[in-house]
């Protein structure tokens, strides 16, 4: 009860939001990226590149780490270089494309080739870096629907017929025939193929025949003979992740998760219609997504849901190693303002979708049109109209480590206060007395934090006086990030998987039981902390709290349920009824 009166105190008035700007266009320098890794995340880092390009582009690709290429309208081809600053022509093109299906650059050796879907979408052309065609490959009936890289300089080709081709990235003709998929159900309306690698030579095409109904996909393999075996048509049950999606039920894009064969899913809003009955889309609202995991290799396809966050309108994203990034632009709101809007972007971890970073830059154009993002191993870039903006990642592999709060033997309170007694003190003179400014107590992480929660669940006098003795005010910080943390683990995950992927997370109970003897103790210090922390913990615990009442509202009704008995008939009112045997 004490944490929401905290930001109303006089004394309680941390400095505001720290406001960090970061130039991207001609002209512009940059500045420090702002950022702020959660304490699982240790290791994270980024910085955001200059890139002094002013060319509009309607479609990326990655071609190498650090190395992107850019379709041009007006200028072709471009080279874009993010380790050097530098742009080149790559290839001059005055022909027309389909951006919207993306580009395929293939290299081997000192031979390289570019390959897209031309406009209309009705065949897959593949180019040299001399500008000459090297093969293409075109289809009679059908156009184009979607496309993805499959490994191994091939790309998989879906076909509105329902058929699926693969296409040899450096010829630009057919590996082997097409194939159809079988058991295609029939859509409501005209819904969209989505189609993604999910080993080298093998996809998964997926479909979903109209908002909030389950997904069904093919697994399609091109074997060593050329031949495309494509599976029986299996269903992913988004049930599971229903509640969590909301009215974010019409599938958008996918792509690569955290593990072989795990996918992430993106949901958009149904859109709206302006009630003229001509199909057009409301405006007012703007966009906004939401993701899922799903597991598709396996005997039973399986979606879990990742954590939401519903305060910005993602424009675009893309996956990135065991990450995925969200981005989306705003224009200035004030016309005397440096910048004529902003780029922003948020890290995310593909498995549980926890907070891992944010960032954002300052554009010399207002954005306009559609944000293309692209990401190679190390770098992602993201552009719009005519602005780039490029992000160096360094990101190891992100897991919940199961020994959360099982790293360190289980000790009783009177063991760890038996390190403060006169006889601990004189065995370890010596090395408190080189310690004591740097440490002075055990060191702080996840394991010491869970084992503290454990042990204050007694009378608030001891448990206070206990925890003024463990734990150091500067240590606040990364206690409350790992409760915030835990809380969000606690609202987002079921159980079984909490039990199964981090056992030793405490209770919501123990967490919030803890915080209110963290702000006895440590309340001067806590109203020091920026603004941004102590509203996050605020945040967490209304919603704990409303978990807590919705919970106990279900199980009165349940039980009340469970012990009303059925409503006995009086014989008097019951009916008679006579019977009469007639023989004929």
């Amino acid at each position: 009860s004490r944490w929401p009166r905290l930001l109303s105190s006089p004394e309680a008035r941390p400095p505001g939001r720290r406001h960090v700007e970061l130039c991207a266009g001609r002209g512009h320098a940059f500045g420090p990226a702002w950022h702020a890794p959660m304490p699982e995340a240790r290791g994270v880092d980024f910085e955001v590149l200059q890139v002094p390009f002013d060319v509009r582009a309607t479609a990326l690709a990655p071609t190498g780490d650090g190395h992107f290429l850019a379709y041009c309208p007006n200028s072709g081809f471009q080279d874009i270089n993010l380790v050097e600053q530098k742009m080149d022509t790559a290839m001059n093109f005055t022909g027309s494309i389909s951006p919207e299906f993306g580009l395929f650059p293939c290299s081997q050796g000192s031979s390289s080739w570019i390959s897209f879907v031309e406009n209309p979408p009705k065949s897959f052309v593949c180019y040299t870096s001399a500008g000459q065609v090297a093969g293409r490959t075109s289809f009679n009936q059908g156009t184009i629907c979607a496309v993805c890289g499959a490994g191994e300089a091939l790309v998989a080709l879906l076909i509105t017929t329902g058929h699926i081709r693969f296409v040899d990235l450096t010829t630009g003709k057919a590996a082997g025939k097409s194939t159809k998929l079988p058991d295609i159900p029939r859509a409501d309306r005209p819904s969209t193929f989505f189609i993604h690698q999910t080993q080298p030579r093998q996809v998964v095409a997926m479909r979903q025949v109209r908002p909030g109904a389950d997904v069904h996909f093919w697994i399609c393999e091109l074997d060593e003979l050329n031949n495309i075996t494509a599976g029986g048509r299996r269903t992913l049950k988004i049930g599971a992740v229903a509640q969590s999606l909301g009215s974010f039920n019409d599938l958008e894009s996918l792509s690569a998760g955290s593990a072989r064969g795990e996918l992430i899913l993106c949901w958009k809003e149904e859109p709206l219609t302006n009630g003229f009955l001509n199909g057009k889309s409301h405006g007012s609202h703007p966009p906004a997504k939401k993701f899922c995991a799903a597991e598709v290799l396996g005997k039973e396809p399986k979606a879990r849901r990742l954590g939401a966050f519903a305060d910005a309108a993602i424009q675009s994203w893309h996956s990135i190693g065991t990450y995925f990034v969200e981005f989306w632009s705003q224009e200035s709101d004030s016309a005397e303002a440096e910048s004529a809007g902003t780029m922003k972007f948020r890290l995310r971890d593909s498995k549980f979708g926890m907070f891992v970073g944010a960032g954002d830059a300052t554009l010399a154009k207002a954005p306009r049109g559609k944000l293309l993002v692209a990401a190679s191993e190390r770098f992602s870039v993201a552009s719009t109209n005519g602005c780039f903006v490029g992000i160096r990642w360094t990101l190891p592999s992100y897991a919940l480590q199961r020994s959360i709060g099982q790293g360190a033997a289980p000790r009783s309170r009177d063991a760890l206060n038996s390190e403060g007694t006169p006889e601990s003190k004189k065995k370890r003179k010596h090395q408190d007395s080189q310690n004591t400014e740097d440490q002075g107590l055990p060191d702080v992480n996840a394991a010491f934090i869970a084992n503290l929660i454990q042990l204050c669940q007694g009378p608030r006098t001891k448990d206070v006086r206990f925890l003024k003795q463990k734990l150091k005010p500067e240590n606040l910080q990364f206690t409350l990030r790992t409760l915030v943390g835990w809380l969000a683990f606690r609202r987002d995950l079921s159980a079984n998987v909490i039990r199964s992927s981090a056992p030793g997370i405490p209770a919501t109970q123990q967490i919030v039981r803890f915080l209110s003897v963290l702000a006895d103790a440590f309340l001067q210090s806590i109203v020091q902390l920026p603004a941004d922390d102590i509203q996050k913990v605020i945040e967490r615990l209304v919603t704990a709290q409303k978990e807590v009442l919705c919970n106990e509202k279900l199980l009165s009704r349940a039980t009340a349920a469970c012990c009303e008995r059925p409503h006995k008939i009086p014989k008097s009112k019951r009916a008679r009824v006579e019977v009469s045997i007639l023989d004929f």
